[in-house]
Parts: C-alpha cells; structure tokens; sequence
C-alpha cells in the first residue's frame, strides 16, 4: 500500500493581510533573523543588493527560498519599491523599515494626488463613492483610480492602507484618518 497523500501537506498561500499587517510581520522577521547591528545592511546585501539593488526576483526568491518566509512577499516587493523602478534601493528598503513607513509612502502619495485633483478630501471622496452610499469598496475604488483618475499607484494597496477596521469598506472617517485629516 503506497504512502497517502494528504492535501494538507500542499503548499498554502499565505494568508491575505493588509499591507501593513504585512510590513510589521516582515519588519518583526528581519529583526528576528538579523539581530546584530548592521543586520538590515547584512539582509539588503544577502538579497542580491550587493550593486544597491534589489530585484523583484532576487526579493522573493531569498525571502522565500533563503529565510523561509511565510508571508507576501510580492506584497511586500510592491510595498517596498517606493518609486516603482521594479527594483528596492538600500534607501527604500531602509525607508520600509521605519514605523511610519505607509503613511509616509505610499499613502501620503496618495493624498498628493487627491489634494492636485480635488478642491477638498471630502469631493475627493464624494467622487469617489460612485453608489453613494458613504462607504468605499474595493473593487469600485481600483476601477475609478484606475480607469477614471488613471493614479499612477497601486489601488489595491491604498484602498487596503485605507480600510483600517478591514471590514472591505473605508468609510469617510477612515479615510480622513488614514490620510491623516483631522
């Protein structure tokens, strides 16, 4: 009798968080592998960035072959290439590992943009809210950036910054305060 096979043993892709679930869980990883000092010069060399780059494939590839990570790390690529070259700077990934790192990212580009496109964050996300029901979900947000504001950015990693409680909908007060409206 041959040896069962068992799904359980499959790969799993990791489970989905939000982008900063995601840049805590891999900030809280590098601190825990690379504990000394110079540990975080010592992981942006090891992942290829010996010439002060880090590819998408060299990224993934040493967090995951390498270290054994277990989460996102193509989230985490596209979270960390700040100018979206498609490859990480020492200054990027040093950057990425500053608390503040989304709202000082990704985020706060984000509400540049809003802020050159729109007299006040409130038409912004009246505009926004197609069906007018003062919530925005994700997929009518990715389609209007997209095809409608034509953002430059990564909506799906606004829209998943934004929805603070994750409950698939950011409501104005979210919204203000993830971009950080008082």
């Amino acid at each position: 009798m041959g040896a069962a096979c068992s799904c359980e043993s499959a790969k799993k892709p990791p489970p989905e968080l939000t982008p900063a679930q995601e840049l805590k869980q891999f900030q809280d990883f590098l601190k825990e592998k690379f504990q000394m000092r110079d540990g975080l010069h010592i992981a942006f060399d090891k992942m290829g960035g010996t010439d002060g780059k880090v590819k998408k494939e060299e990224f993934e590839s040493f967090l995951i072959k390498d270290m054994n990570y277990k989460g996102n790390a193509s989230l985490l690529f596209d979270l960390v290439d700040d100018d979206k070259q498609g490859w990480i700077s020492k200054k990027e990934f040093a950057a990425a590992m500053q608390p503040d790192f989304l709202k000082k990212g990704a985020v706060r580009d984000f509400k540049k943009f809003l802020t050159k496109e729109y007299d006040t964050i409130t038409d912004a996300f009246k505009e926004l809210d197609v069906d007018e029901d003062n919530g925005l979900e994700k997929e009518e947000f990715c389609k209007l950036l997209k095809e409608h504001f034509n953002y430059p950015g990564d909506a799906k990693l606004i829209y998943n910054a934004l929805d603070r409680n994750h409950d698939h909908k950011v409501s104005f007060a979210e919204f203000k305060t993830q971009l950080g409206i008082k």
